[in-house]
């Protein structure tokens, strides 16, 4: 997707304003690098459905059971987090941050917390 120059300045600021410490696995300065995409991380899975259960302990001991029905087992998330990332340049860490406690979430064209996205 990529930021205009708008949501790069924005972005910029927001994590100067808030980041205050070096690298919490390496303990260098100034070596964050942003990856230039929103995340959506996955959050909030309904309990699976005990069918979903009884599927799991069947494929686990080695029951047979049809592609379809495995599918079924998988939960849908049922919220999303708006996030951006930072790597480190130095040893990789990297750390996940939430559009709308930057405050990010207007330039971003993300919709304010709670509201669907599509």
């Amino acid at each position: 997707m990529g930021f205009s120059n708008v949501q790069v300045d924005a972005i910029l600021k927001a994590f100067t304003e808030k980041i205050k410490q070096p690298c919490p696995a390496c303990a260098e300065l100034n070596r964050r690098q942003l990856v230039g995409d929103v995340f959506m991380i996955p959050g909030g899975y309904q309990p699976v459905h005990p069918m979903g259960i009884a599927r799991a302990a069947a494929i686990m001991s080695g029951t047979s059971i049809p592609p379809t029905q495995i599918v079924n087992m998988i939960p849908e998330p049922s919220i999303t987090i708006p996030a951006l990332c930072l790597t480190c340049t130095n040893c990789g860490f990297t750390e996940f941050y939430n559009i709308h406690v930057l405050g990010l979430a207007n330039v971003l064209n993300i919709p304010t917390a709670g509201n669907p996205l599509g």
